[in-house]
């Protein structure tokens, strides 16, 4: 979207512009796995130069067994190894140019495995004076209070 100058940009002409996009893609195949797919993208012109194209998928795969009671899930993020910020800048001033090119990679292309077991569904406990640890539910660890 434009701007209209201000505290974005030095110049005033309403010229900086940028998009930001993002999709998330879910399979889920009953008896085979469960597919995610999420893929990123940015760029921004800037009045004196550009944030350059930056993009990026995660991918992740998991597998039920023994009747979704066990679950291996296996991530990958930056799939493409790909994922950086690059910004190339040029400004002219009356006595010089200056120029800023500068690049930045996060971190490398990471994987993961997860092994998830459900030993059971989880009952919510009856609360009761007994859990409160005393008599009248006062909770003072079974001492008495008598004054």
């Amino acid at each position: 979207s434009e701007t209209n100058g201000g505290q974005y940009e030095e110049d005033m002409t309403g010229t900086s512009y940028g998009m930001h996009n993002r999709g998330q893609l879910t399979l889920n195949i009953p008896t085979v796995a469960r597919l995610e797919l999420s893929v990123s993208g940015m760029t921004m012109k800037l009045a004196h130069g550009t944030i350059g194209p930056s993009y990026g998928a995660d991918l992740g795969i998991e597998k039920s067994f023994m009747d979704n009671r066990l679950s291996v899930t296996l991530k990958v993020n930056d799939l493409l190894d790909n994922r950086k910020f690059i910004i190339d800048t040029t400004q002219d001033y009356e006595l010089y140019t200056q120029e800023m090119y500068a690049e930045r990679k996060r971190g490398r292309r990471t994987t993961s495995i997860n092994l998830r077991y459900n030993f059971g569904k989880q009952q919510k406990k009856k609360w009761d004076r007994k859990n409160f640890g005393g008599r009248g539910g006062g909770g003072g660890g079974g001492m008495d209070m008598d004054y």
